[in-house]
């Protein structure tokens, strides 16, 4: 039995944790991509105290104390950089799309708008334009007013205690 105290494996970062039977784990961080993924799997009788174990598939026979154990379905146009960690691309109107917004951009950010899914280009050819100026009402910007998608990643389960 060994106590491993801190670490991070998350995404699958550092390949599969190097726990064996009867370990303790405190404040390491094994968070997963997606919900119910298996880590430290034909490990048995792992102990873990104040870890990171989102969407962690959690054994029987594992002891977790005072762990985020939350279950969350990411998006990708919310958490564009899971992508390359296994997170599937989601299509324009994925389940996690709320609603739209107006918003008012400053020009350097439609870009990476359009780039994360959130701004349809074809919303520029209708998009307003909004003066900004500072308080001696001199322009020191010229923003577009352009609708926004709005997505949100969805929690599955909420943290549980387990023991």
């Amino acid at each position: 039995m060994t106590i491993h105290q801190s670490g991070n494996w998350a995404f699958g970062r550092g390949g599969e944790p190097p726990f064996a039977d009867g370990d303790t784990i405190t404040c390491a961080n094994l968070a997963q991509v997606l919900p119910d993924t298996p880590v430290c799997e034909g490990v048995r009788g792992l102990t873990f105290r104040g870890c990171n174990l989102v969407n962690v598939l959690i054994r029987p026979g594992w002891t977790v104390e005072n762990c985020n154990t939350a279950r969350i379905d990411f998006c990708s146009h919310e958490m564009p950089h899971l992508i390359r960690r296994g997170l599937p691309e989601c299509p324009v109107d994925c389940r996690h799309r709320q609603a739209d917004d107006i918003r008012e951009l400053p020009p350097d950010m439609i870009e990476a708008e359009i780039g994360r899914g959130r701004l349809a280009p074809a919303a520029l050819a209708v998009a307003a334009t909004v003066d900004v100026t500072n308080a001696r009402g001199l322009l020191v910007a010229r923003n577009l007013r352009v609708p926004l998608r709005r997505y949100a990643n969805r929690v599955l389960a909420a943290t549980r205690e387990m023991s």
